[in-house]
């Protein structure tokens, strides 16, 4: 996999669009159009995420010293669960969505489950002690063009995907279509490597 930075992705949608060196500026038109299309890049990938792809470039792994509240803090970056599962000691938490979780709270119920509540891990009944689980991250945004983090994932699919919006905004379909149909081979080659590599739904507990 090509690992880029956003500059570097500019840089070669440049001198592929325009055949030349003389890259635009920071805060120039061109320059901004392009970290718009490549934000929007980042966005398609998101929403496959979003749609179930788990990604191996976006795993991470949480510990969390869980206050026994049932309420505790989720990563900042983090996306989406990458278990259905935490193990603590000899008993199975089961993941739930909110609505279901909600009602058993209500209820009053104790069901062994646990579900994300906006930036908020929530478990029946309270988890307590070391947490520990792995989760899928948010994909790096690049607002001003100029980070010196790399892009996530291929940093090829940012480029086609650019290029074939530039072309579309010059109303050139033969070489759009070019450059999206490069993107989404890509993307696919992505995908499907998320299919083969993605973890297994691991069983991740307490003091693990």
């Amino acid at each position: 996999m090509q690992s880029l930075t956003p500059v570097e992705i500019l840089q070669k949608v440049h001198i592929r669009y325009e055949g030349n060196t003389d890259y635009p500026a920071v805060g120039e038109e061109d320059h901004t159009l392009r970290v718009a299309y490549l934000d929007d890049a980042v966005s398609a990938l998101e929403q496959e995420a979003f749609n179930g792809v788990k990604f191996d470039f976006l795993r991470a792994e949480e510990s969390l010293a869980a206050g026994g509240t049932g309420s505790d803090n989720l990563p900042t970056d983090f996306l989406s669960f990458l278990t259905d599962y935490i193990k603590v000691g000899s008993t199975e938490y089961v993941r739930t969505d909110k609505e279901t979780g909600n009602f058993d709270d209500q209820a009053d119920y104790a069901p062994y489950v646990f579900w994300k509540e906006g930036t908020k891990l929530r478990s029946l009944p309270a988890l307590s002690g070391t947490v520990t689980y792995p989760y899928q991250k948010t994909f790096t945004r690049f607002p001003d063009g100029d980070e010196t983090s790399t892009a996530d994932g291929e940093g090829s699919y940012y480029i086609e995907f650019i290029l074939a919006q530039l072309y579309l905004s010059d109303g050139d379909l033969n070489q759009y279509n070019v450059h999206a149909n490069n993107a989404k081979d890509i993307l696919d080659a992505m995908k499907g490597e998320a299919i083969t590599t993605a973890p297994n739904q691991s069983q991740f507990g307490i003091g693990m």
